[in-house]
């Protein structure tokens, strides 16, 4: 196989080059079919039927911490963790949220197999938005004994638009 190295190559105004597996590289210095992706990027949904925008499919914000304090193993556009108590954590992000309604999911650890060890995790909510505001969102994590509690690891994502 041969192999070209040059420093430019230029197209006629007007035209393309085609480069190989259908990726084009435009007059204009444009790249087309290169895998780049913008946040207005629609896809075909799974279904075929309707679309998907790119970037309201990718979560918002990760992280897992030690529930026994704020030790943070692993996240993304997490600014810090708050202990507010037992069985309480506020999580803070680096960039905010469009509004309060977006998706937090939140689960934890437990001791598997050990009777009366099952644990629950949400937002520390009386009516599903309480605890949550754009720039940080409260959790609440209690044992299957009814009681709040600190559990080993807390698992935490956010679905919804950045502001």
């Amino acid at each position: 196989m041969s192999r070209l190295v040059v420093n430019q190559i230029q197209a006629k105004t007007g035209s393309e080059i085609e480069i190989p597996s259908g990726h084009t590289i435009r007059n204009n210095g444009t790249a087309v079919g290169f895998g780049l992706s913008t946040a207005t990027d629609t896809l075909p949904s799974e279904g075929g039927a309707a679309t998907t925008i790119v970037a309201q499919g990718l979560s918002k914000l990760f992280v897992k911490f030690n529930g026994a304090g704020t030790t943070v193993n692993e996240s993304f556009n997490t600014g810090s963790i708050t202990d507010s108590g037992t069985g309480y954590h506020r999580v803070n992000f680096t960039n905010n949220m469009n509004s309060i309604h977006y998706v937090t999911h939140s689960t934890t650890a437990h001791n598997y197999g050990v009777s009366n060890n099952g644990w629950s995790s949400g937002v520390a909510s009386d009516n599903g938005t309480n605890g949550m505001t754009t720039s940080t969102v409260q959790l609440s994590h209690g044992n299957s004994g009814g009681n709040n509690a600190d559990p080993t690891a807390v698992h935490v994502s956010l679905d919804g638009d950045l502001a």
